[in-house]
């Protein structure tokens, strides 16, 4: 045995080890580039007043969300003083402008609400939602204005083990499970790099397997990012504004397959001419003029 030789063979294991662990790191990467690349179209299109403060790299720019910023003081001054209506055109001139935020469809919600504009009030609350749709004081109000509607609908059961699956993993969003699948892969690339410098089998066992079902589960996790997001596009509320009765075909000599009223949410499934075919949320499926309803997603 020559002199040289142990060190060959340790130099010749770690270039292998080496290689596996670009391999791994390459991979890792092909699984984040995807994740990172995707952008919900609602954080493109709306951005909240202190986001854009954030953006603001010119005196324009700052001079105009100093105006924003005065209507929404001023709004929230006329809501406490009861005039509400003042208060609606303050808020609506921000939304004009540009500035979109929960707060301020949350404060619409509330101001439409006292005004007993329910189907308004329900709009602009479902909105709040989309931005942030765990906030439960938007939630509690909205289940307030619901009560107000005459249309008592029941949810249709999800039926299947894929439905049911849907459905629980959209209590996260597509950005959360796309964060947590960033954050295992570098658990699992920090659980490779504990089974390479480990010094005994049995360690290197349990940190070459941890590893795996680590980096097997991030791909879950993208896995459901990429569901989430599907759903989301597929996604398209919208309130009904007017009585309305909902035909079964996109003409007025359609049979009536059934009436709703304002505040009603239901779900755009296509468009044809100056109609929509909606889905309620027992699943009933019919035909409205596009004047009779206002689209969430606008």
């Amino acid at each position: 045995m020559t002199p040289n030789g142990k060190p060959h063979n340790l130099m010749h294991s770690l270039k292998v080890h080496i290689n596996w662990f670009v391999l791994f790191l390459l991979l890792s990467q092909v699984a984040i580039f995807p994740v990172l690349a995707q952008n919900n179209p609602q954080n493109k299109l709306i951005k909240s007043t202190a986001e854009k403060n954030l953006e603001g790299k010119n005196n324009e720019t700052i001079q105009a969300q100093s105006q924003e910023i005065a209507f929404f003081n001023a709004a929230t001054k006329a809501y406490n003083d009861s005039n509400f209506e003042l208060a609606i055109d303050y808020y609506e001139k921000i939304i004009a402008a540009g500035y979109h935020s929960p707060e301020l469809y949350y404060n619409l919600g509330n101001v439409y609400y006292k005004q007993n504009e329910i189907a308004l009030s329900i709009y602009y609350f479902e909105k709040s939602l989309l931005l942030n749709p765990n906030d439960q004081e938007v939630i509690k109000n909205l289940g307030f204005a619901q009560k107000m509607t005459l249309d008592a609908i029941p949810t249709k059961e999800v039926n299947g083990i894929g439905k049911a699956y849907l459905r629980f993993i959209k209590f996260q969003s597509e950005d959360q499970w796309g964060f947590l699948c960033i954050l295992l892969i570098f658990i699992s690339v920090t659980l490779y790099l504990l089974y390479y410098f480990a010094n005994t089998s049995l360690a290197k066992r349990f940190f070459f397997t941890a590893a795996i079902l680590v980096f097997l589960l991030s791909g879950l996790s993208y896995l459901n990012a990429s569901l989430v997001r599907k759903a989301t596009q597929k996604d398209h509320p919208a309130i009904v504004f007017e009585t309305a009765k909902v035909l079964s075909e996109p003409n007025s000599n359609g049979i009536e397959a059934f009436e709703l009223h304002e505040g009603t949410k239901v779900q755009i499934l296509e468009s044809f001419s100056n109609w929509y075919k909606i889905q309620i949320a027992d699943g009933q499926i019919g035909w409205l003029l596009q004047n009779q309803i206002r689209p969430l997603k606008e």
